[in-house]
């Protein structure tokens, strides 16, 4: 059962503000790669975070276009004004596809609708706008099953709450709710321990989603909140600095962390002998790009391509620290 959740106070900035990464003062930076031959497609990569899964997500890319392609990747750092900006540069070039992360539903709407209008042809990848307007302006959208990362992260959860915890757990959460389907992640997270039977609070709930920023509101959710047992963050950035907050603050072996996405830095945390990270479900940015480039092929060959199916789902996979040897054979493949 679910106790009456105790709302710790949201953090002071706007969402917009919350979302912006390092350098958010400063112009898109972009780069393009072309392999030896010269390429027979330009697609532009509008990114929305610098981190593992976007990196993997180009480097699928690269794997499934092969050498003909030339990647323009405009990291717009999670900021709406460098996110417009970044479509009209690419519209100006002329790229033959672009691949984006919207940032919004409804804000991104005008840079993809000038884009399908000038008759180029716009993949989404990881996030889209509503479904209106998708149905009239993107080709298809490559997702991970964001229901499955929080999902099989809580039902983790709920065992070793059950396991170690006597039944009871104290939860902090950070969030990356700004973006819809991180309330999918969370939401589904909730439900696990729900059908597990397990007792818990919300003693906190705040954003924190990239890696430095993430370390001081972990670190102030659990300093006011001394209770807090257990922690779940909603992807990668997060939970890294979740790792970082706990062990900061002496919660080692009295706080216990679970999280989204996979990284070098979260599986190597599985294998570390301080016991706070347990478990991460993680997106698997280069089968995504891979998806990604099967779609951009397709168009190659016909710009008015459509998939039978528009939503494209890519598989998550659960890495915990009860099962060393996946986490060893994974940082074997991805080191």
């Amino acid at each position: 059962m679910k106790i009456p959740a105790i709302r710790a106070a949201a953090v002071a900035v706007t969402a917009a503000a919350a979302l912006v990464a390092l350098s958010a003062c400063t112009a898109p930076t972009s780069s393009s790669s072309s392999g030896s031959g010269g390429g027979t497609a330009t697609v532009g990569y509008v990114e929305l975070l610098a981190d593992t899964f976007f990196s993997g997500i180009e480097t699928g890319l690269h794997q499934g276009l092969g050498k003909n392609a030339d990647i323009v990747t405009v990291n717009y750092d999670s900021d709406a004004t460098k996110e417009t900006q970044a479509y009209d540069n690419l519209i100006s070039r002329g790229v033959d596809v672009i691949v984006t992360s919207p940032l919004d539903p409804d804000a991104s709407v005008a840079g993809i609708r000038n884009a399908a209008q000038a008759g180029i042809p716009v993949v989404c990848v990881n996030t889209c706008i509503n479904d209106k307007d998708a149905k009239k302006y993107v080709t298809a959208f490559v997702v991970s099953d964001n229901e499955q990362l929080g999902k099989l992260t809580g039902e983790r959860a709920a065992a070793f709450i059950k396991g170690r915890l006597g039944g009871t757990a104290h939860i902090g959460i950070l969030n990356c709710d700004v973006v819809a389907l991180c309330k999918v992640r969370k939401k589904a997270f909730t439900d696990a321990l729900d059908a597990a039977g397990v007792t818990y609070d919300i003693a906190a709930d705040q954003e924190g989603y990239q890696p430095d920023a993430a370390v001081p509101v972990a670190t102030a959710e659990l300093t006011a909140h001394p209770e807090i047992n257990l922690m779940w963050a909603s992807n990668d950035g997060g939970t890294i600095g979740s790792v970082k907050a706990i062990q900061s603050v002496g919660r080692a072996g009295k706080t216990f962390l679970f999280g989204t996405d996979v990284s070098e830095p979260l599986v190597t945390s599985l294998l570390a002998s301080d016991d706070v990270l347990q478990s991460v479900t993680g997106q698997d940015g280069v089968a995504n790009g891979e998806k990604v480039a099967e779609i951009v092929k397709a168009l190659q060959k016909d710009p008015k391509y459509k998939p039978k199916t528009f939503q494209q789902l890519v598989d998550v996979v659960n890495f915990d620290r009860s099962d060393p040897a996946a986490a060893k054979d994974w940082l074997a493949a991805n080191g």
